[in-house]
């Protein structure tokens, strides 16, 4: 029995398939049926059962997964305190969410760059339920992402800090400096992000709240052009406020008065909780030393 079966074992349980794990771990798919085998030979049990698709653990195959989880946690933490970060290499796949990309993300993968050298990053920016579809099959290591649900046991959470999304508009638009209930700002036209999006999950909470349902919401998966609508004047969007600040002197937004206020969202670097690959846990860490939010 060695590391590379036991890894292996644990990506066919987590994803159910030897194709998919064998494209995960970029091997042939014959390498990694084999690894199984000859895992199960020398335990003397079957540990996955074939007969269903996706394949189900057995219950020793169960009972394996436990302790495979901990030799892998295990051996992971050993390479990241104790060998010689120069000599780490592989690619670590990043889904990042847009307001970090546009933010610190850069700084991130400078340092990763620097400690890492023979490490390869790839990043892909998305919405944040395309993302945790991709970090479920294994098709991304590590996701930098806002998120409103609780904590999943199967992930490990590092906290980034807090963004505070408010209400934006442009003067043009001639929208009241009172406070606004959710009633109130319903009956103006709106621009958010699309509904695979914690910013309209967001929206539809607040709005929620108030016991209303906007009359019109524009939505856009990039976040830079919902602020650029919102500049041009068509419509009202929850936006960082981070992003009124960067105006400066520039009257291209302004934030508006609303009651109740929108609590800080928080932030997170995410992976697998047992089985990502060291490099994972590395840029997670490299993410909580980069963020700026809050």
């Amino acid at each position: 029995m060695n590391l590379q079966q036991l890894e292996t074992f644990l990506e066919i349980a987590r994803l159910g398939s030897v194709s998919k794990a064998a494209e995960h771990l970029n091997a042939t798919q014959s390498a990694v049926s084999m690894r199984l085998t000859d895992l199960e030979r020398e335990l003397g049990v079957a540990l996955v059962d074939r007969r269903h698709r996706p394949y189900r653990l057995t219950a020793k195959g169960r009972d394996l997964a436990g302790h495979a989880e901990e030799v892998v946690a295990l051996t992971r933490q050993i390479h990241r305190s104790i060998g010689d970060p120069a000599r780490l290499s592989g690619s670590v796949r990043v889904g990042v969410a847009e307001h970090i990309a546009l933010t610190w993300l850069p700084d991130m993968v400078a340092a990763l760059n620097q400690r890492h050298p023979e490490a390869i990053v790839e990043l892909e920016i998305g919405l944040l339920d395309e993302m945790m579809q991709q970090i479920r099959t294994g098709d991304i290591d590590v996701l930098l992402t806002a998120s409103l649900d609780s904590p999943d046991p199967a992930f490990s959470y590092r906290p980034l800090g807090n963004v505070t999304f408010a209400w934006m508009a442009s003067p043009g638009m001639g929208v009241p400096a009172a406070p606004l209930s959710p009633a109130d700002l319903a009956q103006w036209p709106l621009i958010t992000m699309t509904r695979s999006s914690v910013l309209h999950r967001l929206m539809e909470n607040w709005f929620g709240a108030g016991g209303v349902r906007p009359k019109r919401v524009n939505a856009c998966n990039s976040l830079s052009v919902c602020a650029g609508l919102t500049r041009a004047g068509l419509g009202v969007g929850l936006l960082p406020r981070a992003y009124r600040a960067a105006d400066g002197d520039d009257t291209g937004l302004v934030e508006l008065s609303v009651l109740p206020a929108i609590a800080p969202t928080p932030f997170y670097a995410m992976h697998a909780a047992f089985s990502a690959p060291p490099l994972a846990g590395i840029a997670a860490d490299l993410a909580v030393s980069a963020s700026t939010f809050d």
